[in-house]
Formats: C-alpha cells, structure tokens, sequence
C-alpha cells in the first residue's frame, strides 16, 4: 500500500487451528474424490503443520502428516504411508486392473520448484521397490 509517498507492506500472520471430521474435496478431474479427511492443521505465522491425518483416495486409505513454510515461495515436507494403494484413484492407468501397491511409506520436501524423494518405498505383488531422488525445476523436469 502506498500513501502520500509512504509505502507500507501488509503482512498477514496467521494464528490457530482447523479441525477435520469427515472433510472432502476432489483436487481435480483425473484424481477420485479425497473424502473423510480426520486431523487438525495448526497455523503459527507463514507455518503450517498438520496433525498425523487420515483419508480416503476413492478405494485407498492414506495416512499422512505435513508441514508448510512460507506462502509466497513455499517449502513443503511430507511423510506418508498407506496399506493399500490404487494407481487408478490417482488417475494413473495401469496395463491391467486390479494392480494394488501395498504397505506404502514416503518421505517427500518440495522447495523452489524442485522434489526430493527421501524415501519410498512399496510392494507390488511379490516385489518390493524403493526409491530415491530428486527432481529439479517441476516446470521443466530433470530426474535423478
């Protein structure tokens, strides 16, 4: 805002907590409905950090807790794990149907546009696979 000359910067902090009992959304057209969300979100300044929260993906039960700095250019932790996961309730199609990923655990931070995979780390069928990485720059990808 400026003022006669004087120019002010406005700043919101925000203070408190928002609480989820059965809570639902659908981000968008390919990914089902995320529905039954149970947890709490605690706002602290530009901070955000959730409870450990639980949901439903369509047919998949996540589980999962968070945290936010920064609003303008956010940094974003997550660590989450699911027994069972349908590729399908993400909108990924698969050569056949009925493909399961089991006993998913993640680790994942995104930060100035680029995603590190900590850990991940799932069973399909009798093969377990972890990964690990990086991507740089979400815009335009580069994986490691």
């Amino acid at each position: 805002m400026v003022m006669a000359g004087l120019r002010i910067r406005l700043e919101l902090r925000w203070g408190g907590n928002i609480l989820f009992t059965g809570f639902s959304f659908r981000p968008n057209e390919t990914i089902k409905t995320i529905s039954n969300i149970s947890g709490a979100i605690n706002f602290n300044g530009d901070t955000l950090e959730t409870s450990q929260l639980s949901a439903h993906l369509g047919s998949s039960i996540l589980f999962g807790k968070g945290k936010l700095i920064g609003f303008t250019n956010p940094s974003l932790s997550l660590v989450f794990s699911s027994p069972s996961l349908d590729p399908a309730d993400f909108g990924l199609l698969t050569p056949q149907k009925g493909v399961r990923l089991t006993k998913v655990q993640g680790n994942i931070a995104l930060q100035n546009r680029d995603l590190q995979i900590k850990s991940f780390t799932t069973h399909l069928n009798r093969s377990i696979f972890h990964l690990k990485g990086s991507i740089r720059d979400l815009d335009n990808p580069s994986i490691e």
